[in-house]
């Protein structure tokens, strides 16, 4: 455990895949029931995968919509696919990598399909150290 990030690494089949994960501190939204909310960032050394961001919402997505994610003053947009948004470039996520390092606060917005827009802010404290162990360990 790195402060707000949980670092784990784990096989599946022949290869192993290392994982740095949070949930929000602080959600926001007029949602009467939401499930399970996370930001991962995995490697998968075997596939030469590295550094790849998906965030789960705890809901399904508005058609065709994306996710904001902004770092300080600097902004991402994701992809959506049911419950799912990612990084639709390797240099993307390069990019919100090295912000995600630099930076204090990470908020996520989105929009169900309900038409409810959701904020999540994460902290970002324990990012850096958790991101050198699953590197270290997917070498």
């Amino acid at each position: 455990v790195y402060k707000s990030w949980i670092a784990q690494s784990y096989s599946q089949g022949q290869q192993t895949v290392c994982m740095l994960w949070s949930q929000p501190e602080s959600s926001e939204g007029d949602y009467t029931r939401r499930g399970d909310i996370y930001m991962f960032l995995s490697h998968r050394p075997a596939e030469q995968r590295r550094n790849e961001i998906r965030f789960e919402a705890g809901y399904d997505f508005k058609g065709e919509s994306t996710v904001v994610v902004t770092i300080d003053s600097e902004s991402f947009t994701l992809a959506t696919d049911t419950s799912t948004a990612w990084l639709t470039s390797s240099r993307d996520e390069e990019d919100m990598v090295r912000a995600m390092k630099a930076g204090r606060e990470m908020r996520v917005e989105g929009t169900s399909s309900r038409g409810t827009l959701t904020t999540d802010t994460y902290s970002l404290y324990g990012f850096t150290a958790g991101h050198k162990a699953i590197s270290k360990a997917c070498a």
